[in-house]
């Protein structure tokens, strides 16, 4: 393990070739977003990856190697079983790029990653792997128009988080998760759209789309609010955001 990566080392580790270098390499963290390390970080990743986590990104600043990179993660390593990518902020080329990403990796047992289109949820329903997923709405999101993705799999662990409470409204209406049942929703501040104000209004919406998506299988279910800037709504006291989740109680496994 190295806390610290000189230039020198860099050089002389990318004119290894990676077989020689860490024939064995299973597990890969990379929490350094430099692009001069870059060389070194297409070199670890070798095919016997299973488990990569990569992070400490500032996605305001995009490069297209990062993107490209990102894109072929999963043909680069066809073996990933985990992989942890999230990227701070939003932004659409590394959306693009990481959902290209994951349609490639097909035996994927833990994913934790940014926003997904429509095509890379459509990937991970098929996949009879996975057991945890944790991904990321934004208000730009299209919703999907083909299909409706229905993860049947061994899927029990789930976490999203979006701008607003239409998002998940908008979400769980497209999407169906059939054997969930630990669920952690949360309403992100840092992402909240000006457009998109909290409105009580969309609670009985939410709780109606949260019905369809969800089985009776759900056992525990997490909700988290986080608008700093709405003081003035008393949105973490709205009777009426408790009111509906506790009248979702009978219909499942949930616990108080």
């Amino acid at each position: 393990m190295l806390d610290k990566i000189t230039d020198q080392v860099v050089e002389a580790l990318v004119s290894t070739p990676s077989f020689a270098l860490l024939p064995n390499l299973r597990k890969l963290q990379w929490l350094d977003d430099r692009e001069c390390f870059f060389p070194l970080l297409c070199t670890l990743l070798v095919p016997t990856i299973t488990s990569i986590m990569l992070g400490n990104d500032d996605s305001s600043k995009p490069w297209l190697a990062k993107s490209a990179l990102l894109a072929s993660l999963g043909a680069r390593c066809p073996s990933i079983r985990e992989l942890d990518c999230v990227y701070n902020g939003y932004s659409e080329e590394f959306s693009d790029a990481i959902s290209e990403a994951v349609c490639d990796c097909h035996e994927l047992v833990h994913l934790k990653t940014g926003v997904l289109n429509a095509q890379a949820l459509d990937h991970l329903a098929s996949l009879p792997s996975l057991k945890s997923l944790h991904f990321l709405l934004s208000y730009v999101d299209k919703p999907p128009t083909n299909s409706i993705p229905i993860f049947t799999s061994k899927l029990d662990e789930l976490s999203i988080t979006v701008t607003s409470p239409t998002s998940f409204t908008q979400c769980f209406r497209d999407v169906r998760f059939l054997s969930c049942r630990s669920v952690a929703l949360s309403i992100d501040s840092d992402w909240l759209n000006p457009d998109e104000p909290y409105d009580p209004l969309d609670i009985p919406d939410l709780i109606v789309a949260f019905s369809v998506c969800f089985s009776p299988v759900l056992e525990q279910l997490r909700v988290n609010t986080e608008f700093i800037d709405y003081d003035n709504e008393s949105i973490l006291d709205d009777h009426r955001l408790r009111l509906a989740l506790t009248s979702l109680l009978p219909c499942y496994n949930l616990a108080t």
